[in-house]
């Protein structure tokens, strides 16, 4: 009997299976929710780094330096809780101090992404049911700006937010909040999916509903390229300042040379293309394809050299969905699959995995 009440509470209180949510990798740890604390891990061992534990929702922090955030915010959006953070000598302490979902003049607003500053001064939460992006302070938490729209990036300086709605993009400056310009789409019908600036913030991309890419200098607003596409772009972004890399809906990855105008040879990945995951350099990326349908089942991926249009390694199903990003130096692309990291090298075609031990 006392042998069976054991295993009973092993099975309840030790959950080797469950899933780790919303990871974040930056080159060396990955840090991820599980149930009610964040988790931090070495991504090479699974060795477990650290823990907050919190009776209310828990965040993204623990002590990581302005590098650290920059790091984070350079792999993409990072799901988390509303924080709110001290500054220690050098380093950020993370604490929850909203409560989730956070209530503004007694109404509940459910923040669903979370975006750092390059900086790490300044963070973006977005609210898809009302439409809204909040800008707030890293330091103290305050509320400094709201503004409509579905999304809001940081150029790499941190002196300028995008802001981007379906239909137009607005230019702000920052600390200041000032409006440099607006950029509006001309066609009723034709909506902005995708918006990314170049490493330099001079040129912002953007991928269209209207099958085509736009890019806009970032100084004067002005469009200076634009290409027309065959299929649905998926994702666009940058793999230089004057190269674009994007993925087409139909099995395309592809290149534009906008010295020259010109599209590259494209790359077939003979499947439909759902996401793309760009790495920092360009160089490489990492395509999962999906089968049609409103919400379409992952099939698989492939981590790419676009250099050399060699495909490195394949990924199946499973870790094509749990596909996080890449390193900061480009040497590895990360996916998380419940407790297991697989990490897929990007210059000798192998790939391993690891356990992540929450003890």
């Amino acid at each position: 009997m006392m042998c069976l009440l054991i295993c009973i509470s092993l099975m309840v209180f030790n959950k080797p299976n469950q899933e780790i949510g919303r990871p974040v990798y930056n080159g060396t740890q990955i840090m991820g929710e599980l149930g009610s604390e964040i988790l931090t891990w070495d991504a090479r061992t699974g060795n477990l780094l650290g823990r907050i534990k919190s009776r209310l929702s828990p965040i993204y922090g623990n002590r990581l330096d302005r590098m650290s955030l920059a790091t984070l915010a350079s792999v993409g959006q990072i799901q988390a809780r509303a924080p709110h953070y001290e500054e220690d000598d050098q380093s950020l302490w993370g604490r929850t101090s909203l409560v989730w979902p956070y209530q503004c003049n007694e109404t509940t607003i459910a923040q669903s992404t979370l975006r750092f500053s390059p900086n790490g001064k300044f963070f973006l939460s977005a609210h898809p049911d009302t439409n809204q992006i909040w800008l707030r302070e890293v330091s103290w938490g305050n509320l400094d700006f709201l503004i409509e729209g579905k999304d809001a990036s940081f150029d790499r300086s941190t002196s300028e937010l995008l802001q981007v709605e379906a239909d137009r993009l607005t230019l702000w400056s920052l600390p200041e909040l000032l409006q440099i310009y607006t950029i509006p789409i001309s066609s009723p019908t034709t909506k902005i999916q995708s918006t990314h600036f170049n490493s330099s913030g001079t040129s912002i991309v953007g991928a269209c509903s209207d099958h085509r890419i736009r890019v806009w200098s970032a100084k004067t607003g002005a469009l200076t390229h634009t290409q027309a596409i065959q299929s649905n772009v998926v994702e666009a972004g940058f793999a230089d300042d004057q190269t674009i890399v994007f993925a087409t809906e139909d099995g395309n990855i592809q290149r534009w040379d906008l010295i020259q105008n010109r599209l590259l040879p494209p790359i077939a990945v003979s499947a439909r293309i759902h996401r793309m995951i760009l790495s920092r350099s360009g160089r490489y990326c990492v395509v999962t394809v999906s089968a049609s349908g409103e919400t379409p089942s992952i099939l698989g991926g492939s981590l790419w050299d676009l250099n050399k249009g060699k495909r490195v390694s394949e990924l199946g199903p499973n870790e094509a969905q749990g596909a996080v990003s890449f390193g900061t130096a480009d040497l590895d692309f990360c996916s998380v699959v419940g407790h297991k990291v697989t990490l897929y090298n990007t210059m000798f075609s192998g790939h391993w995995s690891v356990e992540l031990k929450d003890r």
